[in-house]
């Protein structure tokens, strides 16, 4: 019963409700660049192969190779082929910067 009463004590209220509405303030905010034709270009530099080639071993024409390029939401699958032909991780296919949220664990409220 004392829990009861506690809770409803609008100190209490306050406080949990003040904990809630910072972290909803919180959210995280991620810009994310998708950097395929950057990695394209850094593979064909370092082992001299072409990008009609690079498309080739995708199973891809030329012109999607172009598409993959200007695309800002291409397919996992996608991502996951050019990974393994450039001899890369997915993540490496982009970059990103966080624009706000928990910059770290000190910023994170308790729960």
């Amino acid at each position: 019963m004392s829990k009861i009463i506690k809770i409803i004590d609008g100190t209490e209220i306050h406080k949990v409700l003040e904990k809630h509405f910072k972290k909803i303030e919180q959210q995280i905010s991620v810009d994310i660049e998708v950097k395929i034709k950057d990695k394209v270009e850094e593979y064909q530099k370092k082992t001299g192969i072409t990008k009609a080639f690079i498309a080739d071993k995708l199973g891809i024409s030329r012109q999607a190779l172009s598409e993959a390029f200007k695309s800002n939401n291409p397919r996992l699958e996608t991502l996951i082929k050019f990974a393994i032909c450039l001899d890369c991780k997915v993540e490496d296919l982009y970059e990103y910067s966080q624009t706000s949220g928990f910059k770290n664990n000190s910023d994170i409220p308790e729960k």
